[in-house]
């Protein structure tokens, strides 16, 4: 698995043979900075993104204003997956974590396609089943897991999302994305966190 990623969106990729709808007119491909912010949590939804080389950070806000990284999609999956299940709001924040490209959709668009085409319906809801048994298995890894395992976890599968072996990341947003002070990712002699 590391180190052959497949060019594009694996979703739209697996869009093949008999009942595969013709998406071109439906996609326009979109080119996200790092750290931009995509639609505000609670906000309305207008677009779903299908992730070429771009990672975007899921992020839960505590009411303290911490911040932690509760998930991350990129080229296997769409954000937001919740406009599988027909929702219209954005459930969490989410920004762009590692800069790249999206093929964007909007949210009708979308919304008709699922209607139109049982084959294009089938995988955007297995992808939601997918996400959420990797939140599930985040939030095992994070409970029983050190910090340095969690990281080589997170950059290992950045790297598969991205297709490359070096990407931009601080210490403060690996930190962020560990839930993890800085000084746990920044070797300050902090000891091993959980």
């Amino acid at each position: 698995m590391y180190g052959t990623p497949r060019p594009g969106n694996h979703l739209l990729d697996a869009l093949t043979g008999a009942g595969k709808p013709d998406l071109r007119d439906d996609l326009e491909i979109v080119a996200l900075p790092s750290r931009q912010w995509l639609e505000p949590y609670g906000g309305p939804r207008h677009h779903v993104d299908f992730l070429i080389d771009a990672v975007i950070s899921i992020v839960a806000t505590m009411r303290n204003g911490d911040a932690v990284e509760v998930g991350t999609v990129g080229c296997e999956g769409f954000m937001e997956t919740d406009a599988a299940l027909e929702s219209d709001t954005a459930r969490r924040g989410s920004f762009c974590q590692i800069s790249g490209r999206v093929a964007r959709m909007t949210l009708d668009r979308f919304h008709e396609r699922m209607d139109e085409s049982a084959l294009f319906a089938r995988l955007m809801r297995r992808s939601v089943t997918a996400t959420l048994f990797n939140a599930q298995q985040i939030a095992a890894c994070n409970a029983k897991h050190l910090v340095e395992e969690r990281c080589a976890r997170w950059l290992l599968m950045t790297r598969d999302r991205v297709g490359r072996d070096s990407f931009p990341l601080t210490h403060d947003s690996l930190a962020m994305l560990l839930g993890v002070r800085r000084a746990s990712v920044s070797g300050r002699g902090a000891p091993p966190a959980r």
